[in-house]
């Protein structure tokens, strides 16, 4: 798995990509985190799809020039990335920050990702009538995924008096 760099004006942004098959898949990832964050997914997708999760400007292998990183930046270097890469339409999924990024790529590079409203009711019928093998699947890997952000993560008090043995475990 080993990630490639894209040069846009002086800044190296650092990207995997992986598998093939449509429709391709973009993953963005929150504040502060990088593309490893979706590692559970891009492994399972990857099986199947086109695969590219980014280390956006600032974060994780990509440069981290000193200045001010806004959303619009973000959103602009994931539009430069899509055309660079070759996607056709990915399917961007974000997280957190990576979410507003997202929404915000569909409406300034309304052409750079998926259709959205026919996608949208399409994904509505498909996570409606998703098998049982994809829904253990999917939550497989939100389980594996959340156990792993949260591992070194204390418990709040208030969690600590509800769930006493879960915090002796620890």
């Amino acid at each position: 798995m080993a990630l490639k760099t894209a040069n846009r004006d002086g800044i190296n942004l650092c990207y995997l990509d992986e598998g093939a098959g449509d429709p391709p898949l973009l993953f963005v990832h929150r504040w502060c985190c990088a593309h490893s964050h979706w590692r559970d997914q891009t492994s399972e997708f990857g099986l199947t799809n086109r695969v590219v999760a980014v280390d956006l400007r600032g974060h994780g292998a990509s440069d981290k020039p000193d200045q001010n990183y806004t959303i619009g930046g973000f959103v602009d270097d994931v539009a430069w990335l899509i055309g660079k890469t070759g996607l056709q339409r990915p399917v961007v999924i974000g997280h957190s920050m990576g979410g507003v990024i997202t929404a915000n790529l569909a409406r300034k590079h309304p052409k750079a990702s998926a259709r959205r409203s026919s996608s949208i009711r399409r994904l509505r019928l498909w996570a409606r009538n998703l098998s049982r093998s994809g829904s253990r699947l999917a939550l497989g890997c939100a389980r594996r995924s959340t156990s792993r952000s949260h591992r070194n993560s204390s418990p709040t008090s208030s969690f600590a008096r509800i769930h006493p043995p879960r915090c002796e475990r620890r």
